[in-house]
């Protein structure tokens, strides 16, 4: 589970700085940022294990909130900058899985 779950972080570092770099491009005009989708988040989604229904939007919408959260963080340039955001995007989505498995 624990290698699991740093994976999941360090997929979640990579995705937030990602966003951080087309945010920083979009805000100057170069780029909507919705045309370069990684699939970050498929692929954590699917390493979490989040079933389908309800909880796949609520878990969606708080994995975007944090992307946004991103953009507007300090830039970053390395990834491992961003670990703290990650850690606390990656429990905050594990509390919400919990929550319905409770």
């Amino acid at each position: 589970m624990t290698h699991t779950k740093d994976h999941i972080i360090r997929l979640l570092q990579q995705d937030l700085k990602h966003s951080q770099m087309l945010g920083a491009l979009e805000s100057i005009g170069l780029i909507p940022g919705s045309w370069y989708y990684l699939g970050l988040q498929d692929i954590i989604l699917d390493l979490m294990q989040v079933p389908e229904g309800v909880i796949r939007e609520h878990w969606a919408n708080l994995y975007v909130d944090f992307m946004d959260k991103a953009i507007r963080y300090e830039r970053a340039k390395r990834s491992d900058e961003l670990k703290p955001l990650a850690t606390e995007c990656y429990y905050a989505l594990r509390v919400l899985l919990d929550s319905v498995e409770a």
